[in-house]
């Protein structure tokens, strides 16, 4: 499935690693390492291209790395055996996540299941981002509060039309900065119990 190529496999006692190339983004390639079904990105990568991983059934687990800026629409839609995702966050402030999109249909009916946590770089989850992944049931939308002061919140701007529809979300935390809940955005989510919005209190 998807626009991917094979193009190289390495088998060692340990695991393999298989090397993939898209022609949507011609100079960079993907690494899946098969023992984990794991995909890696090179470091040069900072957007993931439209539909790149489209209906590709092998990957369980993706690794974003820091620099990533955008996951474009229906990057991984119908990956239906991912399970998790991860926005890779370094300790230090050049180390941190640059996350800004993630767009429209980019994880459209996967398998993600647990918790996911968008970076507090997150701008924007476009329409139908998440949308029918059930087996999702915790969202964390991070960012810093210290001593009642606002310090470096996140910076969500907009959660699109249908963004987190027919989840498994029980409980969903907005936070301060949030213009735009698009609409059903988090309908037909049957476990869903409260929705809260952060405040600062002076």
């Amino acid at each position: 499935g998807g626009v991917l190529e094979y193009i190289l496999h390495i088998a060692v006692p340990w695991h393999s690693i298989t090397l993939y190339w898209s022609w949507l983004s011609p100079w960079h390639f993907y690494f899946i390492i098969s023992s984990t079904q794991t995909c890696i990105f090179t470091e040069k990568e900072t957007k993931i291209k439209e539909g790149a991983f489209k209906g590709f059934q092998f990957i369980k687990e993706i690794r974003i790395p820091n620099q990533v800026t955008e996951i474009k629409p229906s990057a991984f839609e119908g990956c239906t055996n991912l399970q998790k995702l991860t926005f890779e966050n370094g300790g230090s402030k050049s180390e941190e996540s640059q996350i800004k999109t993630i767009g429209k249909r980019a994880f459209y009916d996967s398998g993600l299941s647990g918790t996911l946590s968008i970076p507090k770089s997150g701008k924007t989850i476009d329409e139908s981002a998440f949308e029918g992944c059930t087996r999702l049931t915790t969202l964390i939308l991070e960012h810093d509060i210290e001593s009642s002061s606002l310090v470096g919140a996140s910076a969500l701007n907009t959660i699109g039309d249908r963004a987190f529809y027919g989840t498994g979300l029980t409980a969903v935390s907005l936070p301060i900065g949030l213009e735009i809940l698009g609409a059903s955005s988090f309908e037909s989510c049957n476990s869903f119990q409260k929705l809260s919005f952060d405040l600062i209190i002076n």
